[in-house]
């Protein structure tokens, strides 16, 4: 016979499942530079991009280099003066799952 866990147990396998899932998000704002910009730049000008790491930001610019740890210039072609500038990092709350449905899980499963 499988031993139930105990509410106290089951509410920290909660909180364990949500910290596992949960996220923290970068958002990076695009800002062109100059009065007459490229069309590519023009185009990702004001463009907010939310990456979960710095990383990220190389997948979708091959050529960028960080400046300082809040800016980033993409280089997108020669003589590229545009950045970027994180303008936020967040966590995430992971998906809402109520207790009682999770409590019902771990009580079905006998966790």
């Amino acid at each position: 016979m499988q031993k139930s866990a105990s509410p106290f147990e089951a509410f920290e396998a909660f909180l364990a499942f949500r910290a596992f899932i949960a996220q923290r998000l970068q958002s990076w704002v695009f800002m062109a530079v100059g009065d007459n910009p490229c069309e590519e730049c023009d185009s990702y000008d004001g463009e907010v991009f939310e990456v979960e790491s710095e990383d990220e930001l190389f997948d979708m610019f091959e050529y960028g280099e960080f400046v300082d740890a809040d800016t980033f210039k993409p280089n997108l072609h020669p003589n590229c003066f545009c950045f970027m500038k994180k303008i936020s990092e967040v966590e995430v709350a992971p998906p809402d799952v109520p207790f009682a449905e999770f409590w019902q899980n771990i009580v079905e499963k006998g966790v």
